[in-house]
């Protein structure tokens, strides 16, 4: 098997292990008026910032993983 192939099978099991959703990088943020409580795509698809209110519990991560989770990141989108 050459080295062409033997990339294309990792790539392969990579794609079955995480699905269709694949890591994300995940920036979760304290709700405020700037940013309501719920989940918002940015980076073209690659990442979500999630603003949750701190009095209550952690919000749900969406499914696939292992995810990288930064918190209090402000961005401009």
């Amino acid at each position: 098997m050459n080295r062409h192939r033997r990339l294309d099978k990792l790539i392969e099991r990579l794609q079955a292990r995480h699905g269709e959703t694949g890591p994300l990088t995940l920036f979760l943020v304290e709700a405020d008026a700037d940013h309501p409580v719920g989940t918002r795509v940015i980076w073209g698809g690659r990442a979500r910032e999630i603003a949750y209110d701190p009095t209550q519990d952690w919000p749900a991560l969406p499914p696939g993983g292992p995810h990288k989770i930064i918190l209090g990141a402000e961005l401009e989108v």
